[in-house]
């Protein structure tokens, strides 16, 4: 079982990803248009977002979220300043056109009431965040289910089961949805009936997970309590030279912040949350970002590090110090402190440049709070 399928998150398919580059060019597109800004006053040491989150995955043989290993690695991780997780398990689909999701992997309630219970004995705060998972490898954003309304069915009674888990082991917020592109299109109304659903059985905060690509596209944010961002937008052009210019990554960063927070002020200002955000640290990583490791398959390099290293502080200083914003999940840490299974180019940030930025961060955002 692997942590992801292995499938882009661009809104191209995936016939236009090479697997040795980065360049979106290749496939006859310019790739989508950047948008500029400028980045927000003030100082991401004291800002209201909270830029010291992380999505924690589970790892396996034996070190996963109910293990000694994870049980460590959190205590590591509440040192070094990080207090929110998210937290993830799995429903299935047989392929992208089955009407049935179901439950299964190794991502067990138990395992995750263990790293609920681990991270709140660290005073870690917990979002429940399901995903969707399609056994032949289909993007979730895609699936084209032959009944509609069998779909929806099932998946209600899967994410409100989620929803009393969530309740369960006291998390803060739950994700009611990831990355669901084509069924978000097809039903708003069954949405906010899911919505309502969850909300009564479930008295945290609610969000969904849109797609970077596609906020603008979630006609259900008012029935929400944050818009919720999978931030995985370009920061730079296709065939940039590695590593881009920080200014420029910080500008293209504020013009993708100015276009979400509009969308979250007509949804009755809203605030933001990046469910997930990062970059792997190769060459190129910033021009699309949600390329995933097992498709570059490239030596880690200086520039590439720098890159990621980069990518993080533009949405740091953009997303980080935003007053519009709740939340950055920075995407992601595995339970297991020595899980290798990204290799040495990856978004994991361990052993990285960008691990002592988050780590010098953290301690000061520690430090302000101490001394409010």
């Amino acid at each position: 079982m692997r942590s992801e399928p292995r499938r882009s998150r661009s809104a191209l398919g995936t016939s236009c990803l090479a697997a040795a580059t980065l360049m979106l060019a290749s496939c006859g597109t310019e790739g989508p248009n950047l948008p500029t800004g400028e980045p927000p006053d003030g100082s991401v040491i004291t800002a209201s977002a909270e830029s010291c989150a992380l999505c924690y995955t589970h790892s396996f043989r034996g070190k996963g979220y109910d293990s000694a290993a994870s049980k460590g690695h959190l205590a590591e991780l509440a040192q070094q300043g990080y207090v929110a997780v998210s937290i993830t398990n799995f429903g299935w689909m047989a392929s992208a056109t089955a009407n049935e999701v179901t439950n299964g992997g190794s991502e067990t309630p138990d395992a995750m009431r263990a790293a609920a219970r681990d991270s709140a004995e660290r005073s870690i705060d917990v979002m429940l965040k399901p995903h969707l998972w399609v056994r032949d490898d289909s993007w979730r954003g895609d699936i084209a289910p032959s009944d509609w309304d069998a779909w929806f069915d099932s998946y209600q009674r899967f994410i409100v089961a989620q929803a009393q888990l969530a309740e369960e082991i006291g998390a803060s917020w739950f994700v009611v949805g990831l990355e669901l592109k084509s069924a978000v299109a097809q039903n708003a109304t069954r949405w906010r009936e899911i919505i309502s659903a969850v909300r009564a059985v479930y008295r945290g905060k609610v969000t969904y997970a849109a797609n970077w690509d596609a906020v603008e596209r979630v006609p259900f944010w008012d029935a929400l309590d944050a818009v919720g961002i999978q931030m995985f937008a370009p920061l730079s052009a296709a065939g940039t030279a590695s590593p881009p210019d920080q200014t420029a990554l910080t500008e293209v960063a504020a013009g993708w912040l100015a276009k979400y927070r509009a969308v979250a002020r007509a949804a009755g200002d809203k605030p933001l949350i990046l469910t997930e955000a990062g970059f792997i640290n190769n060459e190129g990583a910033t021009s699309a970002p949600y390329v995933w490791p097992e498709q570059t398959r490239v030596a880690k390099t200086a520039a590439g590090d720098e890159e990621q290293r980069r990518g993080y502080q533009a949405l740091l200083d953009t997303f980080g110090r935003s007053p519009d914003v709740a939340a950055i999940y920075w995407w992601k840490w595995f339970s297991d402190p020595d899980d290798m299974q990204e290799g040495a180019v990856g978004f994991w940030p361990r052993g990285k440049p960008v691990e002592q930025l988050l780590r010098d961060l953290c301690a000061k955002r520690a430090a302000a709070r101490a001394n409010r």
